[in-house]
C-alpha cells in the first residue's frame, strides 16, 4: 500500500510552507508500507532554532487554513 494522495497533498502543501521559510534538504518518506499511524514523514532541515520554529509555524498556519493539521510534529 502506498500514501493516500491527501497524505501526498498534505505533504507538499506542507513542504511548500517550509521551503517558504528557507527550509532546506526538505525530503517527504512516503512510510505507509512500514508504519500504520501514518502515510507520509516530512523531512526538513534548518539553519537555527529560530527559523525551526518559524517553520513549523508557517507550516502550522498553511495547513489550519485548509481546515489540516499535521498528526505530530517533533522538535518543538
Amino acid at each position: 500500500m502506498t500514501a493516500t494522495q491527501l497524505a501526498i497533498d498534505i505533504a507538499r502543501h506542507a513542504a511548500r510552507a517550509a521551503f517558504d521559510k528557507a527550509g532546506r534538504d526538505i525530503i517527504a518518506l512516503d512510510v505507509s508500507e512500514h508504519i500504520a499511524y501514518t502515510d507520509v514523514f516530512l523531512l526538513v532541515t534548518a539553519a537555527n532554532e529560530p527559523q525551526a520554529d518559524a517553520i513549523n509555524d508557517e507550516i502550522q498556519a498553511r495547513l489550519a487554513a485548509e481546515g489540516l493539521r499535521p498528526a505530530r510534529s517533533e522538535g518543538e
